[in-house]
């Protein structure tokens, strides 16, 4: 029996700081899963290194990483429950292979599009294409202007199809307000916005709670914190990194919100309240 996926991660300041903490990683690993009779699959094990572009390219040689004696292959990008994250996390990578898929469902729409009603159309778009759109957003998001237009690009394409509009940009807006659709941006900070709600009330993932910390939480214990400002610390980001992390973007997101969306009621308030035109105006999306 081989075990199910999994990924070991570790930090250092030298290839070999690495490689030596990941062999011993593994090599424990290894011994366990032998010890309750599984096996780990070594011909799909590998390693990557995730650093900036300058690190990466100046790398004067790669670190031996191995178990039982068998060198790992390295590889520059790798798949995580279904997102592609490169070594960079650029997310140019997935983002191409995202646009791919989409394009394929927005095919198979406009060759049903004869055959059925609007209805089905947008029944077979939310199976077929919206899925790919929002799946694990508040990861990959923020993107920069260039992938984040190339995915709107495509929203607006299927908008057309199924409203039956020029293929003309113009028509673009009209279509998605024909439809009631947000924009893929609005979505995804929609879609965040609710995340950083969960963590803050403490029914999120735990690992991501324990990223955060506001004054008035810790000084509490408890998230019975309504009407107080309930903003959170924002870290000063020191790379690029962190400015894409959700430890940051998450945080100023949430900062950002108006006070009385942050001292929702419940989910379904703070849902309300995020659709509210108002709101839509002060986040400028």
């Amino acid at each position: 029996m081989f075990a199910d996926d999994m990924t070991l991660t570790v930090c250092g300041k030298s290839t070999h700081e690495i490689s030596s903490a990941l062999d011993h990683d593994l090599n424990n690993v290894n011994d366990w899963l032998m010890a309750n009779k599984l096996c780990l699959n070594l011909s799909k094990t590998e390693y990557m290194l995730i650093g900036s572009r300058h690190s990466i390219n100046n790398l004067v040689d790669n670190p031996c990483i191995s178990v039982d004696g068998k060198l790992l292959n390295r590889v520059i990008v790798t798949e995580s429950l279904g997102i592609h994250i490169d070594q960079f996390l650029s997310w140019d990578f997935y983002i191409e292979k995202l646009t791919k898929k989409i394009s394929s469902g927005i095919g198979a729409i406009s060759r049903l599009k004869p055959f059925v009603c609007r209805n089905t159309l947008i029944s077979v778009y939310n199976a077929l294409v919206q899925t790919y759109f929002d799946y694990c957003c508040e990861v990959w998001d923020p993107i920069g202007s260039v992938l984040s237009d190339k995915l709107q690009t495509l929203q607006n394409w299927e908008a057309r199809i199924i409203m039956g509009y020029p293929n003309e940009h113009e028509c673009s807006e009209a279509a998605l307000t024909a439809l009631g659709w947000k924009t893929l941006k609005k979505r995804r900070f929609e879609s965040k916005a609710r995340l950083m709600y969960k963590i803050i009330y403490g029914f999120g993932p735990t690992a991501l709670t324990e990223i955060f910390s506001s004054a008035s939480v810790v000084r509490s214990h408890d998230y019975n914190l309504r009407n107080s400002d309930m903003k959170l610390n924002l870290p000063f980001p020191k790379t690029e990194y962190l400015e894409k992390s959700i430890s940051f973007n998450g945080v100023k997101l949430w900062n950002d919100l108006p006070n009385e969306v942050r001292n929702a009621e419940s989910l379904g308030i703070l849902n309300s309240l995020l659709c509210a035109t108002s709101l839509s105006r002060s986040t400028s999306l």
